[in-house]
């Protein structure tokens, strides 16, 4: 795709004027452009003009994952992957993946599954976020799929980096769980999907189900880094209690769409 004549028309001279930065952030914000265009177009790092966007923009963790990916419909290999590290990060959620590149939730988890090989636990927990903010509809997913059988209190747990004993306090105290809805969400669950992959050996199963009653292989790997500022709680308080998570192939209608965000300007900033 080519790149828009309002960015080329800046010269590459490592000397950038305010007036230029708000053309360069208007561009992101419209959804015309990525961090990543404009990394490459000035011979930068992205990680430069994301610093450049928080500090001088206001955007939050959460707004330069998605700007990492311009959402036009038009996805290359490349652009999954930065997707995916972003929900594997634990920045982003499919859900937030979903509103930026204007797509059913359920697609992104279909490329996850079918592209990055996530097993139904991993997807169901990369709906929030592993960002230690949440709100009472993220408690609601979380909930949803407790209940469901696709995880359990330790996957939970495990996944948030919280104690268990809050996830058992948040379900009892906004969700009346009684004693034995407790005991029943705590049981380890074993998908088809993940004993297909597991490792069998003399009865012990690893790989994302259990060993010996306890859950080993969680739905993610690495370390959650997700820390969204730009969001707040509404009606509960954030209980420190549910975060972090995949695509391939050509995306193409798979996301996509805009989010636009204003903001200041940029001094000699990219």
């Amino acid at each position: 795709m080519a790149l828009p004549k309002a960015l080329t028309d800046i010269p590459v001279d490592n000397d950038y004027s305010m007036d230029e930065a708000a053309i360069i952030e208007n561009l992101i914000s419209s959804g015309q452009l990525s961090t990543q265009q404009v990394s490459d177009y000035f011979k930068l790092p992205a990680a430069d003009i994301n610093r450049v966007l928080e500090q001088d923009f206001g955007y939050t963790p959460q707004q330069t994952a998605l700007a990492g990916v311009a959402p036009d419909r038009d996805y290359s290999m490349e652009d999954a992957k930065i997707v995916e590290d972003a929900i594997k990060s634990g920045v982003i959620s499919t859900r937030d993946a979903a509103e930026y590149y204007q797509v059913p939730v359920e697609d992104v988890n279909r490329v996850l599954t079918t592209d990055f090989n996530y097993t139904p636990k991993q997807t169901a927990l990369a709906n929030v976020a592993a960002d230690r903010n949440y709100s009472t509809k993220d408690a609601k997913i979380v909930e949803q799929a407790l209940r469901s059988g696709v995880v359990n209190t330790q996957d939970v747990a495990d996944y948030y980096q919280v104690p268990v004993e809050d996830v058992n306090r948040v379900l009892t105290t906004d969700f009346n769980y009684n004693q034995d809805q407790l005991a029943a969400v705590q049981r380890p669950q074993t998908t088809t999907t993940e004993t297909t992959t597991a490792t069998a050996n003399n009865g012990t199963t690893t790989g994302g189900t259990t060993t010996g009653g306890t859950t080993t292989g969680g739905a993610a790997t690495g370390t959650v880094t997700g820390g969204l500022t730009g969001r707040t709680s509404t009606g509960v308080q954030a209980q420190n209690v549910f975060g972090q998570q995949g695509v391939g192939q050509d995306l193409t209608n798979v996301m996509g769409g805009q989010q636009g965000y204003t903001g200041g300007t940029i001094q000699n900033g990219h």
